[in-house]
């Protein structure tokens, strides 16, 4: 303010529709989120959507003036609804209006040039109900003053420049939180901040008082965020994800849900696997390359992101050579992590990553886990190696398979493994590394050129039996060959027997829990099962959820084709939202499935 009367100029031009427009972004946002609309995957369906209901903010707006928050309720095009909040601190933040303020700095010095006294000035900031008015006056001059003082024109002007400053702060905060904003949107649309686009930006940010330093310093750090390609898992409180990182390339990163992000016991117990982690160093475990700060809001680790194939594509192995390498690299990572007091809470063949060179294998890191209980979850960890010699051997994880490891030795190690075993089960890993070395040692007072005359004589009598057997059957063996051979397509082509396949017809049921945290039924049927080439197999199913009053349809996915890969025990269904499945199979025949994308098991 001035006496040539300059109040009126602007220190920020902020336009009351685009701040609306911020509003319905905000609500409508949150709302997509909380639901299971297929808008979240399609970018120009949900900004046409959006669009929709940027003309329905005078009226919530009109709504929020007669009660302090608005519910506000939303269907997506696809059926799918949700229910936000707004409040009217939130759309006081967005709907800043420079005209108003500046209105009443006018009406102050209408005030002081009419003659009015300090004290009603002040009473008139009351009246305004304007909190920034008073603690201006009370900050430059003190409460004792502002009564003392009478029509003092320059101590008046004084006053009001303070009171413009305080003002000329706050547009500079709203408009560095819109400015961020918009520097999101652009580098999210473009995967990249162009100089035109940052010539307008820093032309923006000068109307408002902030330097073009600042505005470089929120560009650099926009452009270095971690951008996310895709979900790998969720887990109860953190979810995995392979991310772009700007130095480290491709990675995964393991980071806090956001309903626990506010959970202190959750965030430290968290935190201090990190720091413990990020200090690992084994050839054969995924390295964690970085950790965030202890206060950022979702805490997060970046690890590195394992090229080559998973051990679980590769079973059963038929080289005995190889399971031994593997299984000592296995031994000796686990080794190196339980002295750490670190276990692994997920420890199965997907998680094993072989290089493409095929001799060395490594763990990825987000099933690595912090424990205080560590011989117990030790003996766990046997168990699971137990499990995975097995599926080296036999491509099975029923122990009843270990009947078909036919070198004793190894048998003898899965068993014990299992703590029902008939002998003395394994209590630590250098246990069973030992029994693996010894192997290759011979009994003491024993030579290793002994030659095994029984069964080398056992041999000779197969052979010679063999050999007769064709002299006086070649003809018969010659046409049981050829008519083998006639049917080379059906051979070559892996076709399962029916009776081979996992019993996977029929209605799965289970428990979700949504976002809302609510539970829900989950309903999957399999239908129409019939074998293919390459050991698999297709069939038919339907996905229903529904409320577990049954009065609410969340989701009603018909009848699509999925795809059942044998030796992986998978289902690979067409559904967006639970596209992976594993199914396990008891003695019984009796089939569970588990879904790879949620926290799901169905019965």
């Amino acid at each position: 303010l001035s006496e040539n009367d300059q109040y009126n100029e602007k220190i920020y031009e902020f336009e009351e529709e685009k701040s609306r427009e911020a509003i319905v972004k905000l609500v409508f946002d949150r709302a997509l989120q909380r639901s299971y609309s297929n808008l979240l995957n399609d970018e120009a369906a949900k900004t046409a959507e959006y669009h929709k209901y940027k003309y329905t903010a005078n009226e919530w707006l009109q709504n929020l003036k007669k009660k302090p928050e608005l519910d506000i309720h939303f269907t997506f095009p696809d059926g799918y609804a949700s229910t936000t909040t707004l409040t009217k601190e939130q759309a006081d933040e967005l709907l800043l209006d420079s005209t108003a303020i500046l209105n009443k700095i006018r009406t102050l010095q209408d005030k002081v040039k009419a003659g009015s006294p300090m004290q009603r000035l002040f009473l008139l900031g009351e009246k305004m109900n304007n909190t920034a008015l008073l603690t201006s006056l009370q900050q430059l001059l003190g409460a004792d003053k502002i009564f003392a003082l009478t029509n003092d024109s320059k101590a008046i002007q004084e006053i009001s420049a303070g009171i413009l400053i305080t003002y000329q702060k706050q547009f500079q905060d709203d408009a560095a939180m819109q400015l961020q904003k918009l520097i999101t949107n652009i580098n999210d649309k473009q995967k990249e901040i162009s100089e035109p686009n940052k010539a307008e930006i820093i032309k923006i940010a000068a109307q408002a008082g902030i330097e073009e330093k600042q505005v470089n310093e929120w560009i650099t750090k926009e452009t270095q965020k971690l951008k996310v390609i895709k979900l790998l898992g969720l887990e109860q409180v953190t979810q995995l994800e392979e991310v772009q990182h700007p130095e480290y390339g491709k990675v995964v990163r393991k980071i806090m849900k956001e309903q626990y992000s506010s959970d202190k016991y959750e965030r430290t117990k968290f935190y201090n696997e990190c720091k413990t982690l990020v200090q690992l160093s084994h050839q054969h475990i995924a390295k964690v390359l970085f950790i965030s700060e202890e206060n950022e809001q979702k805490m997060y680790y970046l690890a590195q992101f394992m090229e080559g194939k998973m051990l679980a594509s590769a079973l059963p192995i038929a080289n005995q050579a190889t399971i031994h390498r593997y299984a000592l690299q296995l031994l000796d990572a686990l080794q190196y992590l339980h002295a750490r007091n670190i276990w692994y809470k997920t420890l199965k063949p997907k998680n094993i990553i072989i290089n493409t060179n095929a001799d060395e294998f490594r763990l990825v890191a987000s099933g690595l886990e912090l424990t205080d209980n560590i011989h117990q979850r030790q003996r766990q960890n046997i168990k699971d190696v137990g499990l995975i010699l097995l599926e080296m051997f036999t491509g099975k994880t029923a122990y009843q398979s270990v009947a078909n490891v036919h070198d004793e030795r190894w048998a003898n190690i899965i068993k014990k493994t299992s703590t029902g075993s008939s002998g003395e089960p394994y209590k630590e890993i250098s246990e069973i590394i030992k029994d693996i070395n010894e192997m290759g040692k011979p009994k003491k007072g024993t030579s290793n050129f002994n030659f095994p005359i029984k069964k080398a004589l056992a041999w000779f009598i197969v052979f010679f039996i063999l050999f007769l057997g064709y002299i006086f059957f070649k003809d018969k063996v010659l046409n049981f060959i050829n008519a083998r051979v006639s049917n080379r397509d059906i051979l070559q082509g892996n076709i399962p027997d029916v009776s081979d396949l996992p019993n996977i017809q029929g209605r799965f049921t289970g428990k979700l829990r949504l976002p809302s945290k609510k539970k829900a039924d989950f309903w999957l049927t399999i239908k129409s099962l019939k074998p293919m080439q390459g050991n698999k197999a297709v069939f038919v199913y339907a996905i229903r959820i529904d409320s577990l009053s049954g009065e609410n349809r969340y989701l009603n996915e018909r009848e699509q084709v999925g795809e059942l890969i044998v030796n992986e025990k998978q289902l690979k269904l067409q559904s967006k939202l639970f596209p992976d499945w594993e199914y396990d199979q008891d003695s019984q025949g009796k089939v569970s499935l588990k879904s790879m994308n949620a926290e799901l098991k169905l019965e």
